[in-house]
């Protein structure tokens, strides 16, 4: 049992890892644009910390946001972008709609490959060294 569930969520941490790497390296290729904080938000008590910027393309106007998540101390803080602050935004010039305030690959992703080798490794060793008892004669 523990050699299929190592398996199983080993290879299933691996692709999401592989998807977000993939996602984040997508985000390189794309456009940059001026933008301004309209809205930082510091989260509390089962409310999300979020911050959402304002950029212009041509006469449309679109806005980007992002989610900080507790623990995931590689995404920065609202505090780190002020309403007012001027900065940069990063959209995909094919949907202008979707974007991002940061571009790079993301830490979590990396754990999340990291998890899932360890997971098969795991796995690989129950598959060694747990034997199964014998068959009753």
């Amino acid at each position: 049992m523990l050699r299929l569930a190592g398996l199983f969520f080993g290879l299933g941490f691996i692709l999401v890892g592989i998807f977000g790497v993939r996602r984040n390296v997508d985000r390189l290729k794309w456009s940059s644009a001026p933008a301004t904080i309209i809205t930082s938000q510091r989260g509390g008590d089962h409310r999300p910390a979020y911050v959402i910027a304002q950029y212009r393309l041509g006469k449309a106007i679109y806005h980007c946001g992002k989610v900080f998540r507790r623990g995931d101390d590689d995404e920065g803080d609202p505090a780190d972008y002020p309403v007012g602050m001027k900065t940069d935004v990063y959209y995909d010039p094919a949907q202008p709609a979707r974007c991002a305030l940061t571009r790079g690959i993301s830490r979590m992703s990396l754990v999340f490959i990291a998890l899932g080798v360890v997971l098969l490794g795991a796995a690989n060793y129950a598959r060694r060294k747990i034997k199964k008892p014998p068959a009753p004669q």
